[in-house]
């Protein structure tokens, strides 16, 4: 069987041999997200899950992140000599995506919410 590869969406390990799907779904505030498209075909890695799933998503989560940004002010603190940047959740619903292995497990997400934080902190 082939190695391991680092996940950067969960921190967690999967084995390199495995395929797989994305799922676009809506995030409502505070509630389980609600799929509603798989895309075709199947990933080698979960980085080329999440990139195709980008695509797909790129007009809507643009729109999304945009306003996000422009309604909200990240907060920041030090922690254990950590920076720690925050915003307040919008209480509108949000695009994103779930990635499943070959099983089914979801071994990764992103939202138009995390698309905003990766943003806001990149350059800090």
């Amino acid at each position: 069987m082939g190695g391991k590869q680092n996940s950067t969406l969960t921190g967690r390990r999967h084995n390199s041999g495995m395929s797989y799907t994305v799922k676009l779904a809506t995030f409502p505030h505070r509630k389980a997200p609600i799929p509603y498209e798989m895309l075709a075909g199947t990933f080698a890695t979960i980085e080329e899950a999440h990139a195709a799933a980008m695509r797909a998503l790129e007009s809507i989560m643009s729109h999304e992140v945009a306003s996000i940004m422009q309604s909200q002010q990240p907060q920041s603190d030090v922690s254990d000599e950590r920076k720690i940047v925050w915003f307040e959740l919008p209480t509108d619903e949000g695009c994103g995506f779930l990635i499943f292995d070959e099983s089914g497990v979801e071994v990764g997400n992103w939202t138009s919410w995390d698309e905003a934080m990766h943003l806001f902190t990149k350059d800090r």
